[in-house]
């Protein structure tokens, strides 16, 4: 039977492919996940853009999210956003990244 899974159970799995992909090939950094988030907010603090990623198991970058607000699109914002994430992670050690789709 196929059922819909609680968010206890959809991180029961996640932690079980983590350890199997580590038994596989080794992590290369500790801790094997670091999250990454930037915002870019207006002078009353509104959030008018924001990238989320993390730095993952063998010093990848994975973008999770990147959006800017409508009224901010085309400014540099976006590419602001995205260098910062991934300056972070260089001083990390990372040479990838990737989009999560």
């Amino acid at each position: 039977m196929i059922d819909r899974l609680s968010a206890v159970e959809a991180r029961f799995l996640s932690e079980r492919i983590v350890e199997f992909n580590a038994s596989l090939v080794p992590f290369t950094q500790s801790p094997p996940f670091v999250p990454i988030a930037y915002g870019f907010k207006d002078d009353s603090g509104d959030m008018l853009g924001g990238i989320t990623a993390t730095v993952y198991c063998w010093k990848v970058l994975c973008i999770d999210v990147l959006w800017v607000s409508e009224n901010c699109r085309g400014k540099g914002v976006g590419s602001e956003l995205l260098r910062a994430a991934e300056d972070e992670a260089r001083q990390m050690g990372c040479a990838l990244a990737h989009w999560h789709v």
